[in-house]
């Protein structure tokens, strides 16, 4: 009976985690290692020892009730340690994932390290995994965002609240969910979250929630950027250059963009390319600025494709290459949606690419295709290919190869 009695007590004892002995025997050797730094001390051996999950391990309990005012704290200082640890290596791996800061984007080594964080305990790494279907959770919102609100709440884990405040401004419809992804953000840059206030001074700088307030922009954008948020460093050189909430300084704005491009900021690649192209502030290199428009222009930034192009067709900063001027002026041409100010680069290069076409450089010459980017063009409000439809109709028009064509494209007629 005895015996039954104990092998029940074991099997509860361990039951859920088959790893329990192995751990075990990893820390008696642990403890008869022969050099006494590399031996666990007795936090360790309570903490390794006695079986439970997450913060509520027995053997820390056992310290808060018998232990003495110095372990008391000494214990207090390693739980908050080792949560520290927890949220630092779920926010290491948001910066993986979304190619923040220094890392380049990598979802392999995202998923890797958000996993590891789920395993330490991170409730946010869990709701994050929950909401992108990572790491072979399923994607659910509703408990995606259960777990960020808990992770907030109950563990101050302080990415939770800023990416709780992108899930309800990403679905928002109204006002009112703007506020309440604000307070979100704002309850995540009051913990020292980076992101989070780096998304709040966005909020002022561009009204979204509440009244605009460019000086708290500044404020906000300065604490993010101390941090080495590259956002936040190139959003607050665009303050500083264009004066909006402080001072004008187009000194400080440089070196801003450059702080933000060395870590591979498309936006601040493009400014500082800008900058390169026009001379402002540094010494004029069209070399230099077609390399920060080139490397801009590969991440996907609009604005800087359409300008390597334009540098690609004239020779600016690099030899002159039609084909590659075409290609990028392609690229530009397939932003269908988005921005109105993203929609208008696109129908310049589209306009762009059309005299390519006519003219037939870097391109097999074909004025069927040029019409159709100009149509394009001025669909997207080009004010500019409207007024040159009819010049390109005329055109075309007299190119033997389009009068072979027995039909006409129905949006002539």
């Amino acid at each position: 009976s005895s015996s039954s009695s104990s092998s029940s007590s074991s099997s509860s004892y361990h039951e859920g985690n088959p790893t329990h002995f192995d751990a075990y025997r990893s820390l008696l050797r642990a403890c008869l290692m022969r050099d006494p730094t590399q031996r666990p001390d007795a936090f360790e051996i309570l903490e390794r020892h006695t079986p439970g999950r997450g913060r509520t391990h027995s053997g820390i309990e056992a310290i808060d009730r018998h232990g003495t005012p110095g372990m008391r704290a000494e214990c207090a200082r390693r739980v908050e340690a080792r949560r520290c640890a927890t949220f630092r290596r779920f926010e290491e791996g948001l910066d993986f994932y979304f190619g923040s800061n220094w890392k380049r984007q990598s979802r392999t080594t995202a998923e890797m390290i958000i996993l590891e964080a789920v395993n330490m305990g991170s409730l946010a790494a869990r709701g994050f995994c929950l909401f992108h279907g990572l790491a072979g959770f399923s994607k659910d919102r509703e408990q995606a965002l259960s777990c960020y609100r808990r992770a907030g709440e109950d563990h101050e884990e302080r990415a939770a609240y800023t990416l709780l405040g992108d899930a309800i401004r990403g679905a928002a419809s109204g006002v009112e969910d703007l506020k309440d992804s604000l307070e979100c953000y704002r309850k995540a840059a009051l913990l020292g979250h980076a992101k989070g206030q780096r998304e709040l001074g966005q909020s002022y700088e561009l009204g979204i929630g509440i009244e605009k307030d460019t000086k708290q922009a500044v404020e906000w954008y300065q604490r993010a950027a101390k941090k080495g948020d590259s956002w936040a460093q190139c959003n607050l050189g665009w303050c500083y250059e264009s004066g909006s909430g402080v001072e004008k300084n187009d000194i400080k704005a440089v070196e801003l963009y450059l702080k933000a491009a060395d870590q591979g900021h498309m936006k601040a690649l493009y400014n500082i390319g800008l900058c390169y192209e026009e001379g402002k502030v540094v010494e004029q290199d069209l070399a230099l600025a077609a390399r920060c428009y080139q490397q801009a222009a590969e991440q996907g930034y609009i604005y800087a494709v359409h300008k390597i192009a334009l540098c690609y067709e004239n020779g600016i900063g690099l030899k002159q290459d039609l084909k590659e001027a075409a290609k990028w002026l392609k690229k530009a041409t397939e932003v269908k949606n988005g921005p109105r100010k993203h929609r208008k680069v696109s129908s310049s290069a589209a306009l762009e690419l059309a005299r390519l076409y006519m003219k037939g450089t870097g391109v097999r010459q074909d004025s069927r295709k040029a019409l159709v980017l100009v149509k394009a063009a001025a669909d997207q409000g080009s004010e500019e290919a409207k007024n040159q439809m009819a010049e390109f109709q005329e055109e075309a028009a007299r190119m033997p190869v389009f009068q072979r064509h027995a039909t006409t494209p129905r949006f002539l007629g």
